[in-house]
């Protein structure tokens, strides 16, 4: 995701209006080594795209009714497009307003911007 529904303190930013570009990239699964299975596609020339966010949603949507989820209305985050809602999703960093993926940032002007060959 290039943007994050919450502040750099955590709290919920009250202009938030979408998280840009974003994609679902893979369930990850782990065996009891901590080996995992991740999905990419070699086959799909984008150019360079920064996304400096993770998020991670409920599988099911009926697991996150306790958290008052109407589970009628599902979230596309999830391998059958049918998930629950954001559950966690990485904060700003408080020095560069960039994202937890971006580890290459650098000072443009009076902003940072991530130096994507990092």
């Amino acid at each position: 995701m290039q943007n994050s529904n919450l502040l750099a303190d955590g709290q919920v930013n009250p202009y938030f209006t979408n998280f840009g570009f974003a994609w679902y990239q893979s369930d990850l699964t782990a065996d009891s080594n901590g080996n995992q299975i991740v999905g990419f596609d070699p086959a799909v020339n984008l150019v360079p795209t920064n996304t400096f966010h993770v998020g991670f949603w409920f599988d099911d949507p009926n697991a996150a009714a306790a958290c008052g989820f109407n589970a009628s209305k599902p979230t596309p985050f999830n391998g059958q497009h049918q998930a629950g809602p954001n559950t966690m999703i990485s904060l700003l960093n408080k020095t560069t307003d960039l994202g937890a993926l971006c580890t290459g940032p650098i000072r443009q002007g009076n902003v940072y911007v991530c130096n994507i060959n990092q």
